[in-house]
């Protein structure tokens, strides 16, 4: 009887037990979990202890991830801003969008 038992091509090492998601970019990680995307979207407000709290201005501005499910929703969104910034933008996500269909 042949054992079923496998060994692994790489073995475990104790900083990938640590860290899980050491495989996964961290941009991808922000769009799966749908968290509010801050960049030039917050206000700092002073607390009395020295601290500051960092409040969104727009809540539904979301993380994207180019390279998933989220790039169409990233063509759409940058469709709706008609910005110099926004058509490079709408190129761009246009070519890698087609890349990836092939």
């Amino acid at each position: 009887m042949k054992s079923k038992v496998k060994e692994a091509i790489t073995p475990l090492t104790r900083s990938k037990l640590a860290n899980p998601h050491s495989h996964t970019p961290m941009s991808e990680r922000l769009a799966n979990r749908e968290s509010i995307d801050l960049r030039e979207n917050h206000t700092v407000v002073d607390v009395d202890d020295g601290l500051v709290k960092i409040i969104p201005i727009d809540i539904s501005k979301t993380h994207t991830y180019i390279g998933s499910e989220y790039t169409e929703q990233f063509i759409n969104e940058v469709n709706s801003k008609p910005t110099e910034a926004a058509k490079e933008r709408n190129k761009q996500a246009q070519a890698l969008l087609h890349k990836l269909q092939r």
